[in-house]
């Protein structure tokens, strides 16, 4: 599983687990476009991560660029390990101490891309 996505009346929370690598990346990308099409506050939900590479950073920075774009609150939960080792690995390790990784919202605005 790359990811699902999970609606509520409040949120859309797009869970993301197992091996994430390269490969999962399109089908977490569509993934991530419906709840982007869904107009309510997104909560990415690591949890049931077990391993990533760069593409999950790659991913989740992608989407924080999009959420900005649109208006849409971003919140990135239960980043465990394989996430933050990704993070450090790719030299992304600061990025870690942002409210938007802390499961705090946060409104961002407008950027230039879109996942």
């Amino acid at each position: 599983m790359a990811a699902r996505l999970e609606p509520s009346d409040h949120e859309i929370r797009v869970v993301v687990g197992g091996r994430f690598s390269v490969s999962d990346c399109r089908e977490a990308q569509e993934v991530l476009l419906q709840a982007f099409s869904m107009g309510r506050p997104l909560r990415l939900d690591l949890a049931d991560l077990g391993e990533a590479d760069i593409s999950l950073v790659q991913l989740v920075l992608c989407t924080r660029a999009s959420a900005r774009t649109l208006g849409v609150d971003l919140t990135i939960t239960h980043h465990g390990y394989a996430f933050r080792d990704a993070m450090e690995r790719s030299g992304f390790a600061h990025l870690l101490e942002e409210p938007w990784m802390d499961g705090e919202e946060v409104q961002y605005f407008l950027f230039d891309g879109a996942v």
